[in-house]
């Protein structure tokens, strides 16, 4: 009697223990923040550890006899900004590689300046679409008489002067953004509108120039499908050997050939004494400089069978006489006495460029690699980032 007690008692104890194990055993599934998985990013290069993103959190008195972990690796993009102060180098020239230890690539070394405070896509050429600003154009003397005045102006051609807007873009220079006729800001004399541009250099082989063109200037009738076109619009050149002594401004002579648009007697008018021409004595602002007999300049209507409905042309110059020189380009818009003659047209908007361009255009895109130093306590490493150039 007394073994048999023993013996159940010992089986009755192991019961208990084997039935408070299963009651109070814990299966947990998630971490303390409550979600069943965690992401641990290390930040602190002193230690490279964190014991408290991953922590669970158990009931009192329980142990751990068995887990199981599953960890996964991903990695993060992060936002960096890395400032070159390019004062520190005199001329621009800590985009040089030869002055910066290698720390600059091109993909090609001509896309680029080297030798300015800001890198820019750059070729053996001058551009200007007057887009992000007027491009450093200046607009010559307001002419006319107050209030009735008249100028170049840097403009957007939604208006009711240029029906299809500008040439390349929104933006252009204009001699009357404000009026379907220039005529009526003016009263009857002897006027010059002129727009000089800023000096560019004319590299040797790269001196085609080409603008888009739209005109309307002012003619009388002399008689059936007889006219004069008296006022006239053109392109004059200052150059220099030392991009700061300027000669005067010459004369510079269409490439009637290579124009799409408007061609002779269709845009383009000679000088000269007989009628359907720009009579003399007209267009005679630069004097002996200036366009002389036989010499085609703008006037009447530019807009033709060619280039309707908008009046657009693309207008071709060659600058070979000055190749090797530092220019200025200026566009010169005539305006002569009218003496009571009316006009064949009532609405003359005057003369308005855009997208001028000589030389080779930029490159539409490049990239430019710079290397940055990025130190962790493991070790420093060179990391090259690469930077892309566009533009339109």
């Amino acid at each position: 009697m007394t073994n048999r007690t023993r013996t159940l008692s010992l089986a009755m104890i192991c019961l208990m223990l084997f039935s408070t194990t299963l009651v109070h055993a814990a299966s947990i599934n998630t971490f303390a923040n409550g979600n069943s998985d965690v992401e641990i990013e290390l930040r602190d290069q002193g230690s490279w550890n964190d014991d408290l993103t991953g922590g669970i959190s158990m009931p009192a008195g329980e142990t751990v006899n068995a887990a199981g972990l599953i960890v996964g690796t991903a990695h993060s993009e992060h936002n960096d900004v890395q400032t070159i102060d390019s004062s520190l180098v005199a001329n621009g020239e800590i985009w040089n590689s030869i002055y910066n230890g290698g720390m600059t690539q091109y993909s090609a070394s001509s896309d680029f300046t080297v030798d300015e405070e800001s890198l820019q896509l750059t070729s053996l050429g001058y551009g200007a679409d007057f887009e992000s600003s007027n491009d450093g154009w200046t607009a010559g003397p307001e002419q006319g008489l107050a209030p009735l005045t008249a100028n170049w102006a840097h403009d957007m051609g939604d208006n009711n002067v240029l029906t299809q807007g500008c040439g390349v873009g929104d933006w252009c220079w204009g001699t009357d953004f404000e009026n379907p006729d220039y005529t009526a800001n003016l009263p009857d004399g002897e006027f010059e509108m002129t727009l000089t541009s800023p000096s560019f250099f004319v590299h040797p082989g790269k001196a085609d120039m080409s603008f888009r063109s739209f005109h309307s200037l002012f003619y009388r009738a002399a008689g059936t499908n007889q006219y004069y076109y008296d006022d006239c619009a053109y392109v004059a050149v200052k150059n220099s050997t030392n991009n700061v002594d300027f000669q005067n401004a010459v004369f510079a002579p269409f490439d009637i050939g290579s124009t799409t648009g408007i061609s002779s007697g269709d845009g383009f008018h000679q000088l000269g004494t007989s009628t359907n021409q720009v009579p003399s004595g007209r267009c005679n602002h630069l004097g002996s400089n200036g366009p002389q007999a036989g010499d085609y300049v703008l006037a009447g209507n530019g807009t033709t069978s060619s280039n309707s409905p908008g009046g657009w042309s693309n207008i071709e110059i060659d600058l070979s006489q000055h190749s090797g020189r530092f220019v200025q380009l200026v566009f010169i818009h005539e305006v002569n006495p009218r003496q009571g003659n009316f006009p064949v047209e009532m609405m003359n908007a005057g003369w308005y460029i855009d997208g001028v361009r000589v030389g080779d255009p930029p490159p539409c895109s490049g990239p430019r690699y710079i290397e940055f130093l990025c130190s962790t306590s493991l070790r420093p490493a060179w990391v090259p980032r690469w930077l892309r150039f566009a533009q339109s």
